[in-house]
């Protein structure tokens, strides 16, 4: 029997946390988390989770903890394979104003999610995210 896949969300609106939890675990996947980066760096280093979901807005003042986060966790050869989801509200705030992976150089993640996120998106790109096992910055992180 294999171990289930473990993904570790960092979010800092509990609803969007508990509903993304249900649907995950819904499909055998074990899901932590934490409501703000720097919370969530030190349980990352004890649970190695296979996958981060990241926010990239927290606060009241909108602050981009998350961009700092995905970067910091780029920069730790420990942690640097773990493959991240972003989820973002700026299309939403901004239309017309979208990430996507092109965007690596800036802001290391390998996909985007508009938040909240419809279940079958969410399951979607976890899995896929999942299935590859690892980042798809890290070769060029360290090479």
């Amino acid at each position: 029997m294999t171990n289930p896949k473990k993904v570790f969300i960092i979010e800092d609106d509990i609803d969007l946390v508990e509903a993304m939890k249900a649907i995950l675990e819904a499909r055998g996947i074990q899901v932590q988390a934490a409501y703000q980066p720097d919370d969530g760096l030190e349980l990352i280093r004890q649970e190695n989770p296979d996958l981060i979901i990241l926010d990239v807005m927290f606060g009241k003042e909108g602050s981009t903890l998350g961009f700092d986060f995905a970067r910091e966790l780029r920069q730790d050869k420990a942690l640097c394979h773990i493959p991240i989801l972003m989820e973002t509200a700026v299309n939403a705030e901004y239309p017309g104003f979208t990430f996507s992976p092109k965007d690596g150089a800036y802001l290391p993640v390998d996909d985007f999610i508009n938040k909240p996120a419809r279940p079958d998106e969410l399951v979607e790109k976890v899995e896929k995210l999942l299935e590859a096992g690892a980042s798809r910055l890290v070769e060029n992180l360290y090479n």
